[in-house]
């Protein structure tokens, strides 16, 4: 099992008693109802291949370590890039990598992780990957029983309370749900394969739409989000967000396109204008004003969620990260 350990110091308490996480999207934060995904629960993201479904994962990890708080990434699927990871915010030096070779090592690196107590919210990518020591080992021609359903279903369990405690939210992917008599197959047959269905605070189900094109060049995707499932605060919306293939998701084209609707950015022909500052001619040369100007894309974003974001109470009993 490789690991790559990121800086766990002692400058991990600061903000970390925010009741939510951003997803990095500021159109999901507003379907979510509450600015972002809840702390100290579980979260599954499903879609087909392809689907950003890893890419929304780093986002949200990227947005945890704002909370000055370390994060962790079990790479069942063994694809993790740091450099995509760097573009998507992350701080590879605030990160720990997980490399499992088994399932019984990726969940004991959850369960590690999660009840650490400084660590803001850990990832497991994927759900699909995973393969236990007895199949790894054995010859061909053997199967030996598939006991990752059952693995899941205990980690889940026996984490449940833990991370309620350390305000750790863990994430699973996963592959898209299964037809709804094939779902019923499964809860009569083998109930520990719908433990994570039943047990995830929120559901977000992925869908790739229509590619991004820019200059004749396919440069990303329009990927379709729906909350099949929040328990906190139940708001069934489904959004689109555009993932770029080499700096995830384009949250400046949403806080233009908000802003737009909401008349706080104006145009005049092709240009457009916040207040009396232009932001470009097209849309796509206000983007890149926006990306380039923090400073002003963060201004717009904060009005955008005081307007549109009225989140629910939520548990006041945090424990810190220390």
């Amino acid at each position: 099992m490789g690991e790559q350990t990121g800086d766990l110091g002692s400058n991990q308490a600061g903000n970390c008693a925010a009741e939510v996480i951003s997803t990095g999207s500021l159109r999901l934060d507003i379907a979510l109802g509450l600015g972002g995904i809840p702390r100290g629960l579980f979260v599954e993201l499903r879609g087909p291949e392809s689907s950003g479904k890893t890419t929304l994962c780093q986002h949200i990890l990227a947005e945890a370590q704002k909370l000055e708080a370390a994060c962790g990434f079990i790479d069942a699927d063994h694809t993790f890039d740091p450099g995509y990871a760097s573009r998507c915010g992350i701080s590879l030096k605030h990160l720990v990598v997980v490399e499992p070779d088994c399932a019984e090592q990726a969940l004991n690196a959850l369960e590690n992780l999660a009840g650490a107590g400084n660590i803001a919210a850990v990832a497991l990518d994927s759900v699909a990957s995973l393969i236990t020591k007895a199949e790894l080992e054995a010859a061909l021609g053997e199967y030996p029983p598939d006991q990752v359903d059952n693995f899941v279903s205990h980690t889940l369990h026996r984490l449940s309370r833990i991370i309620q405690q350390t305000r750790t939210t863990v994430i699973f992917t996963g592959p898209s749900q299964k037809r709804a008599s094939e779902v019923y197959h499964d809860l009569a047959r083998h109930p520990a394969r719908l433990s994570l269905k039943m047990q995830a605070a929120v559901r977000l189900d992925l869908q790739p739409v229509d590619p991004i094109r820019e200059g004749g060049k396919i440069t990303g995707q329009h990927i379709q989000v729906r909350v099949v499932k929040n328990k906190i605060k139940p708001c069934f919306q489904t959004i689109e967000l555009d993932i770029m293939y080499n700096n995830g998701i384009r949250k400046a084209g949403e806080i233009l396109d908000l802003g737009s609707q909401l008349r706080m950015i104006t145009q005049n022909g092709e240009a457009y204008f916040y207040l009396d500052r232009e932001l470009g001619e097209g849309r796509e040369h206000a983007i890149a004003t926006l990306i380039e100007n923090r400073l002003v894309a963060d201004q717009i974003e904060q009005v955008i969620r005081q307007t549109l974001i009225k989140p629910a109470p939520l548990s006041t009993a945090v424990i810190p990260l220390v």
